[in-house]
């Protein structure tokens, strides 16, 4: 018997209202349909404004979508319908299956950078000696400086938070990953670790959505597009048929 796909988006829809503006409605998402089979890594293309974080943030439940489903088929074999969830439901899933790294790092004041990486591996249980050990090794592989360790990442530069973010998602892989321009702010040596790290991620088994505005680094990781346009799917297909010409590409 074949299993269910990991996540299936039934005409996902998604509103918002800018009350400061006299209740004037802005729609990002306009009944997106697809579904995404466990071990993919699919890569979300489009114009900028067109509609790619707002998915990514609805999948997350950072935006309570506004008609349509998200079926998860979590570990348990359950279905769950993210678009629905209560929030305890939905921490709950954050903790243990479902993962996030977004354009920006958001720290607490005084937490340092080894301490907020470790923390995903402490809530599954490993020691904090252990998951710190193995905090300072991935952040010493993403060449993060050896004396902002123990800094707070509010002080660091864009490059240097992303890269503790992407850690603090990788160190205790999840079965999804979504992944908002995880390499916007870094260098090209700094991106080519993270594109190494994210390989090995899905190899384990991790399925992957990411919104990628370089089509050559799609190419690279992808095995298959979703292409979203003014809150629409304009197109799907595998991510080796996409070519400089593919109007899948940003605007």
């Amino acid at each position: 018997m074949t299993a269910p796909p990991l996540l299936t988006v039934t005409d996902l829809r998604k509103e918002f209202v800018l009350h400061v503006l006299g209740g004037k409605r802005v729609v990002a998402l306009r009944g997106l349909s697809f579904a995404i089979e466990r071990g993919a890594f699919v890569g979300v293309l489009g114009p900028s404004g067109g509609g790619k974080s707002s998915l990514l943030k609805c999948l997350y439940r950072t935006y309570l979508p506004t008609g349509g489903t998200i079926c998860y088929n979590g570990a348990d074999g359950a279905a769950l319908d993210l678009a629905r969830a209560d929030d305890d439901a939905i921490l709950a899933l954050r903790g243990a299956e479902i993962g996030y790294v977004s354009q920006f790092l958001r720290p607490a004041p005084r937490v340092t950078a080894i301490d907020l990486v470790a923390r995903p591996l402490i809530g599954r249980g490993t020691g904090r000696d252990e998951a710190r050990d193995w905090a300072a090794t991935l952040l010493r592989r993403l060449s993060l400086p050896e004396d902002l360790l123990d800094g707070y990442p509010v002080l660091f530069s864009g490059g240097e938070q992303q890269r503790v973010n992407i850690a603090r998602a990788l160190i205790a892989p999840p079965r999804l990953l979504l992944l908002d321009e995880p390499t916007s702010a870094l260098d090209a040596t700094n991106q080519e670790t993270v594109l190494g790290l994210l390989r090995e991620t899905h190899a384990a088994g991790t399925t992957i959505i990411g919104t990628f505005h370089d089509l050559a680094v799609l190419r690279r990781l992808a095995d298959r597009y979703l292409h979203i346009r003014d809150g629409r799917l304009a197109g799907e297909g595998l991510a080796t048929g996409l070519t400089v010409a593919e109007p899948a590409t940003v605007a």
